[in-house]
């Protein structure tokens, strides 16, 4: 079994207006394996520590600090965890006759920033 690629990021990058908003920590991973279930083990459990890596950069989003605010936004409002997922595709034969996957895992939040009372 081998990873040939991972990554993990949130979406969106940053929080640019004072409203709540949702945010994505994303981990992908594709794996290739001997057998297909071997693939999607592998891919479904590293897309998993891939998300892990993200969650603490959505977890740790600041509010802007003048989003359209008179008085400026406040820094940082409720965050909540709004959902997650695990995602993956049907395992697939290569050539060389290793099976490959991709899987994609979630979990969504929302920051509530919202400007002072009278801003």
């Amino acid at each position: 079994m081998t990873i040939d690629s991972d990554d993990s990021y949130c979406e969106p990058k940053s929080i640019k207006e004072c409203r709540p908003t949702y945010v994505r920590a994303i981990g992908k991973a594709t794996a290739s394996a001997a057998t297909a279930s071997a693939a999607a083990a592998e891919a479904k459990a590293d897309a998993i520590d891939c998300r892990k890596q993200s969650d603490d950069a959505a977890r740790n989003m600041s509010c802007p600090a003048n989003g359209g605010c008179d008085a400026g936004c406040r820094k940082r409002g409720r965050t909540m965890k709004t959902g997650s997922g695990l995602d993956w595709t049907v395992p697939l034969k290569r050539r060389d006759g290793k099976w490959v996957c991709t899987a994609t895992a979630y979990n969504g939040y929302s920051i509530d920033c919202h400007c002072p009372r009278g801003g």
